[in-house]
């Protein structure tokens, strides 16, 4: 909600706490949405490691991190 709302400052910390939580068991879909958010703030990079990171964790349905 946040990064649909464009409040991107609150959204990260939120989005990495649950992407670094070995509990969670849907982490990817946290690291999806970080690697969408550093594409938004055009930290590339930074984007194309957490999207690959999802695609590794589950790569059968981590599908929209293969089309950023």
């Amino acid at each position: 909600l946040f990064m649909d709302a464009g409040r991107t400052a609150e959204a990260e910390p939120l989005l990495t706490k649950a992407a670094e939580d070995p509990l969670f068991r849907e982490a990817f879909k946290a690291k999806t949405s970080l690697g969408i958010l550093y594409y938004r703030k055009n930290e590339l990079e930074k984007s194309e490691a957490m999207l690959r990171r999802a695609i590794d964790d589950n790569p059968t349905q981590a599908c929209i991190a293969h089309y950023y």
